[in-house]
């Protein structure tokens, strides 16, 4: 069944909508990471552990979201929506 060219342009819309709102959200999260990181940076006196995890779950994300890391295990080669 063929789909009609405005429900096309429907799907196209949401998928676009939720790939603005993804990124605007990863957006903000790494601002505020940075912000937090900066605040304990600053007032924490041993702050390495701490730092080194943030930096852990900010790499995972980066990864995740900019690097497309989840398409490298995919067998059948297609792509999100």
């Amino acid at each position: 069944m063929k789909e009609s060219a405005e429900t096309e342009e429907y799907r196209h819309e949401i998928a676009k909508a939720r790939t603005r709102r993804v990124a605007w959200t990863m957006a903000v999260f790494l601002v505020a990471a940075t912000v937090v990181e900066y605040i304990i940076a600053v007032t924490v006196k041993q702050n390495v552990p701490i730092m080194v995890a943030m930096n852990l779950v900010e790499a995972a994300a980066i990864a995740i979201y900019f690097m497309h890391v989840s398409r490298a295990w995919r067998s059948d080669g297609r792509e999100e929506a």
